[in-house]
């Protein structure tokens, strides 16, 4: 079962919006800080001549290594 945003489950992890842009897409990744009650968010910018799903994976593994 899927979860829906707003369900009210406590979920940590890593969220991410993504937007088009004029020349590319925007990325923004969300990490919620359980020790200090305060999301912390990053934008990444994905340009068109860049492969999104090769730009994805790094990212994803970039913010998992942060997290740590």
């Amino acid at each position: 079962e899927m979860v829906r945003v707003g369900s009210g489950v406590d979920i940590e992890g890593i969220g991410f919006n993504v937007m088009t842009a004029n020349g590319g897409i925007i990325l923004q990744t969300r990490q919620y800080d359980r020790k200090t009650d305060r999301n912390h968010y990053t934008t990444h910018i994905i340009r068109d001549d860049e492969d999104i799903a090769t730009r994805v994976g790094q990212i994803v593994a970039l913010e998992l290594l942060k997290a740590s």
